[in-house]
């Protein structure tokens, strides 16, 4: 099983602008979140659901082909990387 410290330690090491952390309810992510939400925000971080998300990066969510999902946002020009499901 995995522990709440692996779960922080994975998230801290791979932080970055823009970033979709997905977690699953049960006691390992709530111990986790628990030491991940005051570092995040001491790191300038802050939350926001995904549609914020998508406004904040200028993506119109209705503007997503359906039949994919967004793997993710280049870091370099904020150019949307589909994948098909």
């Amino acid at each position: 099983d995995t522990t709440a410290d692996e779960v922080y330690n994975a998230i801290i090491s791979s932080m970055y602008d823009g970033k979709v952390i997905l977690m699953h309810h049960n006691d390992c992510s709530a111990e986790a979140l628990e030491r991940l939400c005051p570092e995040l925000y001491a790191q300038d971080y802050r939350f926001c659901t995904l549609s914020q998300l998508f406004s904040l990066q200028g993506i119109d969510y209705e503007d997503i082909p359906t039949g994919q999902y967004i793997q993710g946002v280049t870091v370099e020009n904020g150019e949307v990387v589909y994948n098909f499901k």
